[in-house]
């Protein structure tokens, strides 16, 4: 599954697989780049001239234990920035949730444990400091969007995962009398 994020500074567009920027300011010419997941922090160096950004950001799907169930899907964040020209950004781009008995997924997603998927990992830009490989640590977030819950065992087409939201997430449903999961905030 791909997730898209695009990035714009007056006519320059980047688009990337869960986080999308757009710079402000009026650059000659479009220009057009991608970040896929990649399991490591990638980074993106603001244009000379570029002083704003509008940013789309979408979290990753969660996984699903069959399938014949739909993926939850992350959070769509969208904002407009205040950059410094020659600045250079980190973006991370979440993985999707792992299927089956889920593991945790890369920048935050929760395992599944026994017969559920795993969470999927959230989609950030964010200023350089401590902790850019570390979804915990401290560091100057710019945007978040947070990955979708991952389903659990109930053989449905529906996704019984919460999806990701903003402010706050969805809640799963719960089957069978199991308590659902409720949504992050």
């Amino acid at each position: 599954m791909k997730f898209f994020c695009k990035l714009r500074t007056g006519r320059q567009w980047l688009r990337a697989a869960a986080l999308v920027l757009a710079l402000a300011p009026a650059v000659a010419l479009a220009q057009t780049t991608t970040f896929s997941y990649t399991g490591t922090p990638q980074t993106y160096t603001v244009p000379a001239g570029t002083t704003r950004i509008a940013v789309v950001a979408s979290g990753a799907a969660g996984g699903r234990v069959s399938t014949m169930q739909v993926r939850s899907l992350g959070a769509r964040v969208q904002a407009t920035l205040a950059v410094v020209p020659g600045e250079v950004l980190t973006v991370v781009v979440g993985q999707q949730g792992a299927d089956g008995s889920g593991r945790p997924s890369y920048n935050g997603g929760g395992s599944g444990g026994f017969g559920a998927g795993g969470g999927g990992g959230a989609t950030d830009l964010r200023r350089p400091g401590a902790g850019t490989d570390d979804y915990l640590a401290p560091r100057q977030a710019l945007l978040v969007a947070g990955g979708a819950g991952g389903t659990d065992w109930i053989n449905s087409p529906t996704p019984q995962g919460g999806a990701g939201g903003m402010p706050v997430g969805g809640t799963g449903v719960g089957l069978s009398g199991n308590v659902p999961g409720q949504g992050a905030t």
